[in-house]
């Protein structure tokens, strides 16, 4: 498929359900083309399409994961995309990505940044908790 028609399929307004829908046919070269553009779709939970492209995103997670590493970090301002990765994406990762990932969580626990001081620390303070009681 060409990359133009791969991000035709790209929701174009957060009740865009059927175009989600559509995402679940591409194979995982043209998914790898929109994490990106995929990930910025959580940024709200509450929209309809959030938990969906969530879905999608959890079946790739070696692909995700250098992405869910640049938004945990401390330069990325967003707090509430970062809760959100840290809600809908982290808990249901497998362990050894949670494993590698964990000092990013562990960061924010005890120097969260500006941005972070609001509920991305909180998510992040619960994440870690439920992740030591996994182990």
């Amino acid at each position: 498929m060409k990359k133009e028609e791969i991000y035709a399929m790209l929701p174009k307004a957060k009740h865009d359900l059927f175009l989600v829908d559509c995402l679940k046919s591409l194979k995982e070269e043209e998914i790898k083309q929109i994490i990106p553009e995929l990930i910025s779709w959580i940024a709200d939970a509450n929209w309809p399409v959030a938990n969906p492209i969530a879905d999608i995103l959890l079946k790739y997670p070696l692909l995700i994961e250098p992405y869910i590493e640049k938004h945990l970090s401390a330069c990325e301002e967003d707090d509430e995309l970062k809760y959100n990765i840290i809600s809908l994406i982290l808990p249901r990762l497998p362990i050894k990505v949670q494993k590698r990932l964990i000092i990013l969580i562990e960061r924010i626990c005890t120097n969260p940044t500006k941005a972070e001081s609001y509920g991305s620390f909180e998510m992040a303070q619960h994440y870690f908790e439920e992740y030591k009681l996994m182990l």
